[in-house]
C-alpha cells in the first residue's frame, strides 16, 4: 500500500444557463368605433335619478348639443329684447320727468320773481337803518328816539309809523332797524339825503334777501375792478338788470352766480393799439381827406363817435363823446404826458350807485386833466 498516491480528480459540472428568447411585440389592437344614431337614445332634459334609462352614461351627440345651444341662445335673446324694451320705456319716462322738471323750474323762477316784485312793492315805503347801537333792555321809545335823531341828520323831521329791529340778537353785531314811513314821499326824501348821515350809520332800501345778496356780489365785483385799476367812470352797474360792465368785460348774475361775458371794445388789434398809444408822442400832424387844405385840426372821420383820452398821470382811460366822429390824427406834444389815443370804446354812463351800498359816497377826481390838448399849453 505504500507508495501509492491518491489522485483527486476534480470534475467540473457544467452550469446550465437559461436562455431567454425576446418576446414578440404584438401589434396594437384596433378599436372598432360604432356610429351611434341620433335616435339611439332619448336624452330628455328632465330625466330623474330613478328613471329606467341610465342617463349618466349616455353619450351626448353633437345634434343634441347644438339644439341646447340654440335653445339657450333663444332664451338669452328674448331676455335681452325684454331688457331693451324696458330701457326704452324708462328712457321715455325719464324724458317726461326732465321736461316736467324744466317746466317746474320755469314756474319757480316766475313765482320767485313775482314774490320779489310783491316784496318790493310792499316794502318800498320802508327803509333799513343799520349801524345804530343796540342798548340793553332797549325800549320802543328809545328806538324811536334814535331813529328820529338819524332822520334829523338828513335835514328833515319826518314822522314814521313803526320801527323795530330785525334778526336774532348777537353779541358781535348790532341788528338793523326797519322803519316804515307814513308816506312814500317822506321815505324818498330821507333816502335821497342818506349820504348826509355820519358813519357808521347807513340807510338802505328794504329789499328781499335774494336781491340783497345779488347787490352784495355786484358791489364786491365793483371793488375788485377798482383794485385792478379801472376808473370809476369805466364801471357801470345796472342794479335792476343785475349786470356790471367794465368796458372790456361784462358780468351778469344768474341764480346767484356771477358769470363773465367778454367782448371786444375795439376793432383794432391790441398790439396795434399799443403801438398807436406810444406813437402819438412822436407823430406829426397829417391832414385827413375830410379836412380843408391848411387845417391843423385833427382829422375826423365817421367810424366811431367816441375817442379816448389817455392820462398817464392817472394811468387810466376815460371816454368822452366827440360830435365829429373818429379822431384820426393829433397834435404832437413834447413837454406833456397827456396825449390823445385813437382807441375805440363804448360810452359809459355816470355811475349808478347801489341802493344797498354802505360805502358808495365816493368822489370822482375833478382836478385832473381830462380835456383835449390846448396848443397854448
Amino acid at each position: 500500500m505504500a507508495g501509492k498516491r491518491k489522485a483527486v480528480v476534480l470534475v467540473k459540472t457544467p452550469i446550465n444557463k437559461r436562455i431567454t428568447k425576446p418576446r414578440k411585440v404584438s401589434a396594437p389592437k384596433k378599436l372598432k368605433l360604432c356610429t351611434i344614431p341620433d335616435q339611439a337614445f332619448d336624452m330628455g332634459l328632465n330625466i330623474g335619478p330613478n328613471s329606467s334609462e341610465n342617463s349618466d352614461n349616455s353619450p351626448i351627440t353633437i345634434g343634441i348639443l347644438t339644439q341646447l345651444l340654440n335653445d339657450n341662445t333663444k332664451i338669452l335673446t328674448s331676455r335681452f329684447d325684454n331688457l331693451d324694451t324696458s330701457v326704452a320705456l324708462h328712457k321715455e319716462k325719464l324724458d317726461e320727468l326732465e321736461s316736467e322738471v324744466k317746466s317746474l323750474k320755469i314756474k319757480v323762477s316766475e313765482i320767485t320773481g313775482e314774490n320779489e316784485r310783491l316784496w318790493c312793492e310792499l316794502s318800498k315805503i320802508n327803509l333799513i337803518f343799520s349801524g345804530i347801537p343796540e342798548r340793553i333792555n332797549e325800549s320802543q321809545k328809545d328806538l324811536f328816539d334814535q331813529v328820529a335823531n338819524v332822520i334829523k341828520a338828513t335835514g328833515h323831521t319826518y314822522n314814521f309809523d313803526t320801527a323795530y329791529r330785525i334778526g336774532e340778537p348777537s353779541k358781535n353785531s348790532t341788528r338793523p332797524i326797519k322803519v316804515r314811513f307814513l308816506s312814500l314821499f317822506e321815505r324818498n326824501e330821507v333816502y335821497g339825503n342818506r349820504f348826509k348821515v355820519n358813519k357808521p350809520t347807513f340807510i338802505n332800501e328794504d329789499l328781499p334777501a335774494s336781491l340783497r345778496n345779488d347787490h352784495r356780489i355786484l358791489r364786491q365785483k365793483r371793488s375788485q375792478l377798482r383794485n385792478l385799476g379801472y376808473d370809476a367812470k369805466q364801471i357801470h352797474v345796472d342794479w335792476s338788470k343785475r349786470t356790471i360792465n367794465s368796458g372790456e368785460s361784462s358780468f351778469y348774475l344768474l341764480n346767484g352766480n356771477l358769470i363773465e361775458k367778454i367782448y371786444k371794445t375795439s376793432t383794432t388789434p391790441a398790439l396795434h393799439r399799443e403801438k398807436q398809444r406810444t406813437s402819438n408822442l412822436s407823430f406829426g400832424n397829417t391832414r385827413s381827406s375830410t379836412q380843408p387844405r391848411g387845417s391843423q385840426a385833427p382829422g375826423v372821420g365817421a367810424q366811431d363817435p367816441t375817442i379816448m383820452i389817455y392820462d398817464s398821470s392817472l394811468d387810466s382811460l376815460r371816454s368822452q363823446s366827440h360830435p365829429g366822429g373818429y379822431l384820426q390824427n393829433l397834435r404832437p406834444e413834447t413837454g406833456s404826458s397827456k396825449t390823445l389815443s385813437t382807441m375805440n370804446t363804448n360810452n359809459f354812463s355816470p355811475i349808478n350807485e347801489s341802493p344797498l351800498d354802505d360805502s358808495q359816497n365816493f368822489q370822482t377826481p375833478t382836478n385832473n386833466s381830462r380835456h383835449f390838448l390846448d396848443p397854448t399849453m
